[in-house]
Order: structure tokens, then C-alpha cells, then sequence
């Protein structure tokens, strides 16, 4: 039941069920875990499971070089957005004509129709394009909370399209987890991050609503860079008030990260989506990542509004990815 179709050309090895290690280790990936595609077979996971996987699986795609490209320039404007966002904050006379021009041309590309403020806080764009700084509380600008209006899925192989209903449904756009199923080719054996874009993308200009959603994937492996990226990257598009869709990957090994909930589990792995819905960067060394959680086969997530740390998710999805 697992998925095999991965990135075209990125060099990455194929993800497989991973059983138990012993060695303490704060890896999360096939090549942190020095493990290889052989590692587990498919006899394996049916002896393992002979009634069937009960994993939420997912699992990346084949990417176009298009798709390629257009993540990589939307992650490109989501950190300068990011590093004039911060400069604003802690001194709003040092932003510059040239930074708002950055920041609207973000907006008019991939949030059309959203107010500058929400993304440069303590200033103001006049008429003439002059800037007027607003006195204010910078911490008034370090959360964002979308309470995403999600629901537990429907099946055990519906987190993507559930995390796509969340997403949707908080903009207004009323769809549901059947019909996201069908636009993202979600089967048994779950639905490929690669789709994301195209399913979401669909429903632009719908009630008023102008967005354009990309992928960025990791790298692999941990890294400080993916950390960074992959936090501006859904920091920018909360600040556009759309969520974000975040593939996790989480395997049974002492010391690896996990998402809240989960800090025990019987599977070898869990490959699973979850819905970004907010942030919090009142400590910058600690930012915190807020998510509606749809599995179904969990009881202990209580209203399924649940957080980690930036750093941890960096680490879920840095073989996986995100779609911002």
C-alpha cells in the first residue's frame, strides 16, 4: 500500500517502512538513519500487518520542472517578505519604498487583495505611495491563529483531503473532503503532496479569494537552511491568511520528532498531513507551529488544534515537504 512515486531528479531515495531501532537518534529520514530503500520490504509490512496497513499514507509525486520552478521563486519572495516583515518590526523607519514595493508584488502574485499591513506591521501605505510610520506594539505582530475550521477525515486514507478542506473551508470556499479527494487522485494508499497545488489552485477567485499555491520540499534531511525556509516559506502565507499544507513523516525511533499526540506509536512510521493554521515567533529561538490535526484513528488530540515547534516540523517534513 505504499506509494513509490517520488521527485523526478532530486537524487532522493525512495521512503519504505522502517521498523524499530534501538540506537538513540534525533533522525527523521532515510539518510539521517544511514537506512536504505531495502530496508523493509513489501512481505515485511504484510506480515507485519495482515488485516492491512492502518498508516495514513502520503507520499511525494513526480514533480514538474514548472512546479520546481515556481516553488523555488515563490520561496524566494516568501524570505524577502520575511526579512522586511522582521526589519518592520523592530524598527519601521528603516523600511524603504523599494521594501514595500517587494512585499505588493508578493501579494499581487500570491494574495491578491490582501492589506499590505498584514504582512509590513507599524506602517502605512498612502495614496502616493509615500510611507507613514504607525506607533504601535511590535508584539502585536508576532502571532497569527487561523482556528482553521477542519474535520476529522473520513476514512484513514483522507488526510490530504481533509487537510485541503480545512484550508479551503477557512477561506469560505465550501467544498468537501470527497470532492478534494477526487481533485488531488487521493486512493488507498493516500494522496501525493505533488497534487496540492493544482487541487487548491482550482478554487482561486472563488468568493473573492485570489491565491496561488506552490511546493517546496526538503532537502532529505535536516538542515538548518530547510528550517529556515520551510518557517518563512508558512509564516508568509499565514500572514496571508491561508493555510498551509504540511507532509510529515514520522518514524518509531528513539529521540525523533514527533507531532503532538504522537509520542508514542506502534507503527513503524506515519506518513500524514496536517493543516498550518498559525504561528507564534514571540521567541524567536523557539517559534511556535500551529495545526489542525484530521486523523481519525487518534483520540487524544482533543480539539485537533494542536502545536510544535517550527524546528520540530522542519524536522517532519525535511523529507517530505510543504505546499504554501
Amino acid at each position: 500500500m505504499i506509494k513509490v512515486k517520488r521527485i523526478v531528479g532530486t537524487g532522493m531515495a525512495l521512503i519504505c517502512l522502517m521498523s524499530m531501532l534501538t540506537a538513540p537518534v534525533f533522525g527523521e529520514s532515510l539518510k539521517d538513519l544511514g537506512l536504505s530503500e531495502s530496508y523493509f520490504n513489501k512481505s515485511d509490512l504484510n506480515k507485519a500487518y495482515p488485516d492491512g496497513d492502518p498508516r495514513i499514507n502520503n507520499d511525494l509525486g513526480a514533480l514538474t520542472p514548472e512546479q520546481e520552478q515556481a516553488g523555488k521563486e515563490k520561496s524566494e519572495i516568501a524570505t524577502k517578505v520575511i526579512n522586511i516583515r522582521e526589519k518592520a518590526i523592530k524598527n519601521p523607519q528603516s523600511v524603504t519604498k523599494n521594501d514595500t514595493e517587494i512585499v505588493q508584488s508578493y501579494i499581487n502574485k500570491y494574495f491578491k487583495g490582501q492589506d499590505i499591513k498584514a504582512f509590513i506591521p507599524n506602517i502605512t501605505v498612502n495614496k502616493d505611495n509615500s510611507i507613514s510610520v504607525v506607533s504601535s506594539n511590535p508584539g502585536d505582530y508576532q502571532t497569527k491563529f487561523l482556528n482553521l475550521p477542519g474535520q476529522v477525515q473520513t476514512n484513514n486514507y483522507y488526510c490530504g483531503p481533509a487537510t485541503a478542506y480545512a484550508i479551503l473551508n477557512g477561506r469560505g470556499i465550501n467544498v468537501s473532503q470527497t470532492t478534494m479527494a477526487s481533485r488531488l487522485d487521493t486512493d488507498t494508499d493516500g494522496t501525493n503532496l505533488a497534487n496540492f497545488p493544482a487541487a487548491l489552485n482550482y478554487y482561486s477567485g472563488t468568493n473573492g479569494n485570489y491565491f496561488s499555491y506552490a511546493l517546496s520540499y526538503g532537502p532529505g534531511s535536516y538542515s538548518t537552511t530547510w528550517a529556515v525556509n520551510m518557517t518563512n516559506n508558512a509564516i508568509s502565507t499565514l500572514l496571508g491568511n491561508y493555510g498551509v499544507v504540511y507532509d510529515v513523516h514520522m518514524i518509531n525511533v528513539s529521540g525523533s520528532a514527533r507531532l503532538q499526540g504522537y509520542e508514542t506509536m506502534q507503527a513503524p512510521e506515519i506518513k500524514h498531513y496536517v493543516a498550518g493554521e498559525g504561528f507564534d515567533s514571540s521567541d524567536p529561538s523557539n517559534r511556535i507551529c500551529n495545526y489542525y490535526d484530521s486523523n481519525n484513528q487518534k483520540s487524544n488530540l482533543g480539539d485537533r488544534h494542536m502545536q510544535v515547534s517550527f524546528q520540530t516540523m522542519a524536522r517532519l517534513t525535511d523529507d517530505m515537504g510543504i505546499a504554501f
